[in-house]
């Protein structure tokens, strides 16, 4: 589709250019060659001229518009330009956008509408309206590190892409490197996609202690992390950004948690958006991989926000990259403990069961189990990711009991499935 977009100066660029991809190529005719350059500057195409005189038009050529919309604050010079177009051309649809007073009009002209610029602001509107909520939130995040002292950006124990991601995102933000603003956790990367991650994207987590966390005055930024998952306080917090709900109360200069997102790295890329910042290949990667598996490729948790941040990153990220992220190559151990487990592999009726007894538990995975991420099936109940089951060995007792439980629970139901029928 091919639009004309006439107005006075750049508001309806303004309105329109976040949609000109997904709609159509749309030009803009505006009335002084000052406003065309500041459109054709942000990406737009541009031509000016006298909007009440037929010569301006016969630039554009009208045969090749589809529709033209127009927006003139002046009714009398508007009606003007609507008839002008039309006897140019005849079948150009046309639509008038008028002030809320005016926009009930009925036309006699069946390819001329009326519309109210009330009606389109919310379709037109909604990524600029966002846009500057988040600038502003940037410019508050940007005020709480202007004495240019360290950052430490804290992740969790065992930092996940999402949160990795995001801690790249904020340093971006900041622009800062790494010797100014690491990122730091009390844990290590355990995961091997995660390990993966890092090592192919060359970023560098470092571990803290409590009492490093504001050394020489070093200022403190948590991402997708909140406060009270801590065991100890944190000590004066500056920042917060978290997808995740706020469970217990906490303090800090600035927090911005959307728990309507699917990941954190959907807020920063936003911040990005917002600030006229295009990511690089690295971190748009690492952003593309954190909204990806948090919200299990758009599956789990995610809303219109986290479809937006990974359409438009994902057109710069590595793919590549990313499929290689995702197939680590297993540590020995982990592949000594498999050739174990299935050395133990039982077969009951065509199901294959593999009881995980004695093999070793990895910190990071709620499964027990050393299968890539892709192939795990969870096996316990209420122990989040990333989490160590908490309690003594008559806990971890209970948890070996409950796997075998689902062991024995799948074994009886699949017998039960083959069973025949006594009707049959």
């Amino acid at each position: 589709m091919q639009y004309l977009a006439i107005c006075e100066d750049d508001l309806l660029f303004q309105f329109m250019r976040n949609v000109a991809a997904e709609q159509g190529d749309i030009r803009y005719l505006v009335a002084n060659d000052k406003i065309a350059r500041g459109i054709k500057r942000q990406g737009g195409k541009a031509w000016h001229g006298d909007l009440l005189k037929e010569e301006t038009y016969k630039k554009v050529n009208l045969r090749h518009v589809d529709q033209a919309i127009v927006f003139v604050r002046d009714s009398e010079h508007q009606d003007r330009i609507c008839r002008l177009l039309r006897s140019l051309d005849k079948r150009v649809s046309i639509v008038s956008l008028t002030s809320d007073s005016n926009g009930n009009r009925e036309s006699t002209d069946p390819l001329l509408r009326h519309l109210q610029l009330a009606h389109i602001f919310e379709e037109f509107c909604a990524a600029q309206l966002l846009d500057t909520l988040n600038i502003k939130k940037v410019e508050r995040i940007r005020s709480l590190f202007v004495d240019g002292k360290k950052i430490h950006i804290l992740l969790q124990h065992d930092p996940d892409p999402d949160a990795i991601g995001s801690a790249l995102a904020l340093r971006e933000l900041l622009g800062r490197n790494r010797a100014t603003t690491p990122i730091v956790t009390f844990g290590s990367v355990t995961r091997p996609e995660n390990v993966a991650m890092i090592r192919l994207l060359d970023i560098q987590i470092d571990r803290i202690s409590y009492e490093d966390l504001h050394k020489d005055g070093a200022r403190l930024a948590l991402v997708d992390v909140q406060p009270p998952y801590f065991d100890r306080p944190l000590g004066r917090v500056d920042l917060v950004v978290d997808h995740h709900p706020k469970r217990t109360s906490f303090k800090a200069r600035f927090a911005d948690l959307r728990s309507g997102y699917g990941s954190t790295s959907t807020i920063f890329t936003e911040y990005l958006r917002a600030a006229g910042m295009e990511p690089s290949q690295r971190l748009a990667t690492a952003l593309v991989y954190g909204i990806k598996t948090d919200t299990l490729f758009l599956e789990r948790g995610s809303n219109l926000a986290d479809l937006s941040a990974f359409n438009f990153l994902y057109p710069i990220a590595n793919k590549a990259m990313i499929t290689r992220i995702e197939r680590p190559a297993l540590p020995r151990e982990d592949l000594e403990s498999m050739g174990r487990a299935l050395s133990r592999l039982q077969i009951d009726n065509g199901l294959a069961v593999i009881h995980g007894r004695g093999q070793p538990r990895r910190r990071d995975s709620a499964d027990g189990g050393v299968l890539p991420a892709n192939r795990r099936r969870r096996l316990e109940r209420g122990v989040r990711p990333g989490q160590r089951p908490r309690g003594d060995l008559r806990a971890q007792r209970r948890l070996r009991q409950e796997r075998r439980r689902h062991h024995e629970t799948a074994l009886r139901r699949h017998r039960q499935r083959r069973r025949p029928s006594r009707d049959g």
